[in-house]
């Protein structure tokens, strides 16, 4: 029997799918008679419109960038914010363009959800890219940044699919699938790993989409979720998930996933057993401080110490109205410990007011940073990456530390880090030699190792 990932990668003539359907008739018949577990019936129905294609399907051609527009020397820009055109003038700006790939005239990434530094110094992006003559995303997916700042595709689709292909988001190619791109880790050999509600997939190398573990019919999304969630560990088929969303693969292949809507921690192991190894009851305990609980907001590996870190940020309103934020560390085993502890308004332990965390990484020495927004005494804030400082308990200002008072707040502005300024710090990650990487709104941009910030892409 042809695979299914040949479904929705060939335009079948009519001869080829009365094959196809003479063959799943037969399937069909021979399973009523001899007896077949109902997943296998189940996994054919979506090839029955996996031929279909739009016209604005089969003329997408997946946006790349490989062509230089510039030198490579340093661009200064200024940012405008109007959809389909990022920058008004290109000369005596605050921004520097140092990728000479990208073009000041034209958006290649409409919107940017995540990334992901790899091995080889490049970028993994997630998001939607190119825009046509109505200003809308041409596809969605991913895309690699190369350290020269070349941009190909990885694994996209045309954004004229949703709607048009069958409801599934796994056991199918990626192009013909409607799932989305955020919320994603990267696994040995190049492997996006996903979770997707009640499932964890994974799209390989072919771009095939393949369930890892969660419930069968966990992808469809026709399916009932009340037949596919829960929250069991075991064997990936027997184990079950419940509004899973973040997701690490640490060396050893073990996959970490933050589930029950961010009040679990699970692990799918290389032999694919899943086990519980922060609870319900440790993460989101109304007995236990809000301080004092394992957020799990973000996720991040220290190669370092080989263990996780985490954090979150959650509103209290006793005994006065505040914002809590905390950064711990989890050993493979389960056991944590707190290495942060700020608040946004009174006597911070921080040392520093922080307005929420919005995203971690770790660098190659094993020091954990967070984005925040500091809040100053005057009255005013600057969004600034922090370095944690574990053996005070503190933050230390990487970046915005000498913002002048009355400054534009939230207008991004390149050059020496401690000068730096930000929108909107979404994601960040350290590239092995130490630059660091992040996803600023609709801007990715980076700090390199001599303390200089720059805008890498856009």
């Amino acid at each position: 029997m042809k695979k299914l990932q040949d479904f929705g990668v060939l335009d079948f003539a009519y001869t080829t799918r009365m094959a196809s359907l003479r063959r799943t008739f037969l399937v069909v018949l021979v399973g009523f008679i001899t007896g077949f577990p109902s997943s296998n019936v189940r996994a054919q129905t979506p090839a029955k419109d996996a031929g279909r294609y739009s016209d604005a399907e089969k003329a997408y051609i997946a946006p790349t960038l490989t062509t230089k527009v510039a030198t490579d020397a340093p661009r200064s820009a200024t940012l405008q914010v109007v959809y389909g055109r990022k920058f008004a003038a290109t000369t005596g700006g605050p921004v520097l363009i140092t990728n000479p790939y990208m073009d000041t005239a034209k958006v290649f990434f409409a919107k940017t959800v995540g990334l992901v530094a790899t091995a080889d110094g490049g970028l993994l992006v997630a998001g939607r890219a190119g825009l046509d003559q109505n200003s809308q995303a041409l596809g969605s997916g991913y895309w690699r940044i190369a350290a020269d700042g070349a941009v190909t595709a990885v694994h996209t689709r045309s954004t004229n699919t949703y709607g048009k292909t069958p409801a599934t988001r796994c056991e199918a190619p990626y192009s013909r699938t409607h799932l989305d791109p955020e919320n994603f880790a990267l696994a040995a050999g190049g492997a996006i790993v996903k979770a997707i509600d009640y499932a964890v997939v994974r799209i390989g190398a072919d771009g095939f989409v393949k369930r890892l573990a969660g419930a069968p019919f966990a992808c469809e999304e026709s399916g009932q979720a009340s037949q596919v969630r829960g929250d069991a560990n075991g064997p990936a088929d027997a184990a079950r998930f419940n509004q899973a969303t973040k997701v690490l693969i640490d060396p050893q292949g073990n996959t970490w996933i933050v589930d029950q809507l961010g009040c679990s921690l699970r692990r799918l192991s290389p032999e694919g057993q899943v086990s519980t190894v922060i609870s319900t009851e440790q993460a989101c305990s109304t007995t236990t401080p809000m301080e004092d609980r394992p957020g799990l907001d973000y996720l991040a590996w220290d190669h370092v110490h080989g263990e996780l870190v985490t954090g979150w940020s959650r509103p209290v309103a006793r005994p006065v109205h505040n914002l809590y934020s905390t950064v711990w560390r989890i050993k493979p085993s389960g056991e944590y410990r707190r290495v942060l502890y700020g608040t946004k308004v009174g006597k911070s332990p921080a040392k520093h007011l922080i307005d929420g965390l919005s995203a971690i990484a770790v660098d190659p020495q094993g020091r954990i940073h967070v984005a925040s927004r500091i809040m100053k005494r005057d009255g005013g804030s600057v969004l600034a990456v922090l370095r944690v400082d574990e053996a005070g308990a503190t933050v230390v200002p990487v970046t915005g530390a000498s913002v002048p008072p009355g400054d534009a707040e939230d207008q991004p502005h390149d050059g020496a880090a401690a000068r730096a300024q930000f929108r909107w710090i979404a994601d960040m990650s350290f590239a092995p030699d130490g630059t660091l990487y992040l996803l600023d709104e609709h801007l990715i941009r980076k700090l390199d190792r001599a303390g200089q910030v720059t805008t890498w892409a856009f």
